[in-house]
C-alpha cells in the first residue's frame, strides 16, 4: 500500500464484505476471481480512497516491474524507426507501471522481468536463444526458435515492386543495405518476388544513411541513370538518392522513380515527397510490450512468430 494510504486489506475486505483473501486475489490475481465479486472490491478501493503501490505489490510477487531493452551500439540513437519502437514499448509499459532499461551493452544479469532485444544481427543468434531459455524474451526482428514480432518486410517490398511494376518501370535498380541482419534479406526477397519476370533489375548495397547513399549515387552516378527506377531499401536512402538526383538536374518522378520504405516521416522531406511503405512501428512497439507482459504475468513461455502487415503510401516519386 502506497506511504499516503494506510488503509490495511482487512479494512478493504470490511468494506466490499468478502474475504482477506478475496481482496489479496483480487490485487495479484484478478483473472481468478468472478467479476461481480471483483467490481465490489474496486467500488470498495474507491470509496476508501485507496491507491494501490506497485512497486510493493511487485516485490511481493518476487517481480522488479523493469524491462530490460537491448538495442545494439551501431544503431544511432536518433533513429527515428527505433525511437518510433522505443515509444510505443514505452507507452504500453507505462500504462501498467513497469520501467524502461534500455542498454546497449547484451544483457548480464541486471534485475529485470523481462527483455525486449531489437536490432539483432547473424552473430546474435545463438546468444539470443540461450537468453530465451532461461529468461522472459521478445525479439523484436526474426528470430526461429524465440518469440518474435516483425513486420512483413518481404509482403511489404513485394507490394513496392508490383507498384512499380503497375508504373510500368522495365528496367529497375533495387538499392539495398549493406548490412548482416534478417530483414535486409526479406525485403530483398520481396522486391524479387514481385518482379522476376516482368522487368529487368540489378542490385546494389549501401549504409543505411543518407550520406552514404550519396555518395554511392556520385560515384555511380551514369550507371544509375540509366535505370527508370530507384527501389532503395529504406527512406534514408531514397533520401539520398533523391537528392543527389536533384543536384543533377534530374526531375524525379517524371524521368525517374525513386521508391522508399519505413514511412515514417522522413519520406516527407524532400520534393516531391517519397512513394515508400509504411512500417506501423508505434503499434509494433505496443505489441512487443503486451507480448512480454503476458508472459511475465502467466509465466509461460511462447515461441512464435508474428508478422505484421505494412502499407503502401504513394506519393509524387513515382509516376
Amino acid at each position: 500500500m502506497s506511504l499516503e494510504n494506510r488503509t490495511t486489506i482487512k479494512e478493504i475486505a470490511a468494506e466490499a464484505g468478502v474475504s482477506i483473501m478475496t481482496v489479496s486475489r483480487v490485487f495479484n490475481h484478478p483473472e481468478k476471481v468472478k467479476t461481480n465479486t471483483r467490481m465490489r472490491v474496486n467500488e470498495a478501493l474507491k470509496r476508501l480512497g485507496y491507491t494501490p503501490n506497485t512497486v510493493a505489490q511487485a516485490l511481493s510477487n518476487g517481480r522488479t516491474n523493469i524491462i530490460y531493452v537491448y538495442i545494439p551500439t551501431d544503431i544511432v540513437g536518433t533513429n527515428p524507426f527505433y525511437l518510433n519502437v522505443l515509444a510505443g514499448i514505452a507507452d504500453r509499459l507505462g500504462d501498467k507501471n513497469y520501467s524502461v532499461l534500455m542498454r546497449k551493452e547484451w544483457y548480464s544479469g541486471e534485475a529485470c522481468d523481462g527483455i525486449i532485444l531489437m536490432g539483432l544481427n547473424e552473430d546474435d543468434t545463438q546468444r539470443a536463444l540461450d537468453l530465451s531459455s532461461r529468461k522472459q524474451v521478445v525479439v523484436f526482428g526474426s528470430l526461429e526458435g524465440a518469440d518474435s514480432i516483425d513486420i512483413d518486410n518481404r509482403l511489404g517490398m513485394k507490394m513496392m515492386g508490383k507498384y512499380l511494376i503497375k508504373a510500368h518501370k522495365k528496367h529497375i535498380l533495387y538499392l539495398s543495405i549493406d548490412a548482416p541482419r534478417s530483414f535486409v534479406g526479406e525485403r530483398e526477397s520481396g522486391f524479387k518476388d514481385a518482379v522476376e519476370g516482368k522487368a529487368s533489375y540489378e542490385i546494389a548495397k549501401t549504409k543505411n544513411d543518407t550520406a552514404s547513399a550519396h555518395m554511392f549515387m556520385e560515384e555511380h552516378f551514369d550507371w544509375v541513370k540509366g535505370f527508370d527506377a530507384v527501389c532503395c531499401a529504406t527512406d534514408e536512402i531514397a533520401l539520398g538518392v533523391v537528392n543527389s538526383l536533384r543536384e543533377h538536374g534530374v526531375k524525379v518522378g517524371e524521368e525517374i522513380a525513386v521508391t522508399g520504405f519505413d514511412g515514417l516521416g522522413r519520406e516527407m522531406l524532400t520534393l516531391p515527397a517519397i512513394t515508400t511503405i509504411h512500417q506501423p512501428i508505434f503499434e509494433v512497439g505496443q505489441v512487443l510490450a503486451d507480448r512480454l507482459m503476458q508472459k511475465v504475468k502467466e509465466g509461460v513461455q511462447i515461441n512464435e512468430r508474428r508478422l505484421i502487415a505494412p502499407s503502401l503510401y504513394v506519393n509524387g516519386t513515382v509516376l
